[in-house]
């Protein structure tokens, strides 16, 4: 590659110009906002004048926009991952998709993979940006990477040495044109892999299963926690074939959903030849992810627990069934065009619901009862008013952030800081 587009300014944009510039490649960026850089051009219609070997795209820049389209059909478009893999001959990638579930997955996966010979780093849609990595290092080293949708949408090049698909559920469909187009976008993960990779596949999702039945160019590992496959339960432990990986009790990370979490990620380091004790010991150390189920604290024998990383139904579904105390659901946000009648059975059983944000009035059809509220502050409130000791009170919205903060992050943030002044 000679001249390449950057589209897209943000923190990975950044690192992929310098990583660009350091490889001596001719770079242009674009960005909706003006940036003082010489080689910045405006993001319309002139970029089709150009004469570009490949444009690097921001995650964040919809496809379906029409100058984005075009561009598409006149050079090849990939984003800042698949970009700077092909600049690195020293990663060996293990990657990590799916609807839920990615950044627990992929965090337990490095570290698994820490304290060894090889230095891991997490990168992707969690850590720092990969250009970053491949700028600074040089040396052998293992790539756990959580890859989203929107970052596999023309992926034709990476090439994993084990993958994952962790399940797929309705999700981004104020993006997508459909539901099918959202998972291809999923399965375009295993586009590059051979005979020499393996993908792990989780034969309790009925769609991975239906949508994996072609695959034929890489090697295929099933795991079930629910039925026998090369990859199961038997009895409290997790084995593979005739091998005992890890005791289920031993986790310190609650839900089913985690144990098939620990599963995949306890797998992928296994297949690449990380000995036994070393994850069984790494196991007992992980601690929860920030944002998703994580415990802030007990006040007054109330327990509140953030997800605010759970931005789609199925994420919410997946934190109910992770409690057995009474519960009060804080729920709410960003309209993604998803739908939640998934919800509406579990929503039932549930102490209360409490809801707020653009989507609360389609949330609170499903109780009679429902509480509604403008803010996050004000559902805080409302639930603090409801609960009694021994209660559980989880903020998982089931929705994106968008409408009321700038990410889930963000949401998660503000709302272990209402939790923590309780009182004060």
């Amino acid at each position: 590659m000679k001249n390449v587009l950057v589209l897209g300014y943000g923190i990975s944009g950044k690192a992929m110009v310098t990583l660009l510039r350091s490889k001596q490649i001719c770079v242009k960026i674009s960005d909706q906002h003006r940036i003082d850089d010489r080689d910045y051009l405006p993001m319309d219609e002139q970029l089709l004048n150009y004469d570009f070997d490949l444009i690097v795209k921001s995650p964040g820049i919809d496809p379906r926009n029409e100058l984005i389209n075009q561009l598409s059909l006149q050079c090849e478009m990939v984003s800042d991952i698949e970009c700077t893999l092909r600049l690195m001959d020293n990663a060996q990638v293990l990657a990590i998709t799916g609807t839920n579930g990615k950044t627990t997955t992929t965090s337990l996966l490095t570290h698994l993979l820490s304290g060894l010979d090889i230095p891991v780093f997490s990168a992707g849609n969690i850590g720092v940006p990969i250009a970053e990595i491949a700028i600074k290092h040089q040396e052998l080293l293992n790539l756990s990477l959580e890859l989203s949708s929107f970052q596999l949408e023309y992926n034709r090049t990476i090439k994993p040495k084990v993958a994952t698909i962790l399940n797929l559920a309705p999700d981004h469909l104020n993006r997508y044109n459909s539901l099918d187009e959202y998972y291809d976008a999923k399965f375009n993960l295993i586009n590059a892999m051979d005979s020499t990779d393996i993908f792990l596949r989780n034969i309790d999702d009925a769609a991975i299963v239906k949508k994996s039945q072609s695959i034929t160019n890489c090697r295929i590992i099933d795991f079930s926690l629910k039925k026998e496959a090369e990859v199961c339960l038997v009895d409290n432990w997790v084995c593979y074939q005739n091998e005992k990986l890890f005791d289920k009790t031993t986790l310190t990370i609650p839900g089913i959903h985690n144990l098939q979490n620990a599963t995949v990620a306890v797998m992928m380091a296994y297949l690449i030849g990380v000995p036994i004790e070393h994850i069984q010991k790494q196991l007992t150390t992980f601690s929860a992810v920030e944002h998703r189920l994580e415990f802030i604290r007990e006040f007054k024998g109330i327990q509140f627990y953030n997800d605010s990383k759970a931005t789609n139904p199925d994420a919410t579904n997946v934190a109910l069934k992770s409690f057995e105390q009474p519960l009060i659901l804080i729920a709410g946000g960003f309209d993604k065009k998803t739908g939640f009648s998934e919800l509406e059975q579990p929503i039932k059983s549930i102490k209360a619901l409490i809801v707020y944000g653009q989507t609360k009035l389609e949330l609170a059809q499903f109780r009679d009862d429902a509480m509604i509220v403008d803010t996050l502050q004000e559902a805080l409130d409302k639930a603090v008013e409801i609960a009694r000791e021994g209660d559980v009170v989880l903020l998982s919205p089931a929705c994106a952030s968008f409408d009321q903060f700038t990410s889930f992050e963000h949401r998660g943030k503000i709302f272990k800081e209402l939790v923590s002044n309780l009182a004060q």
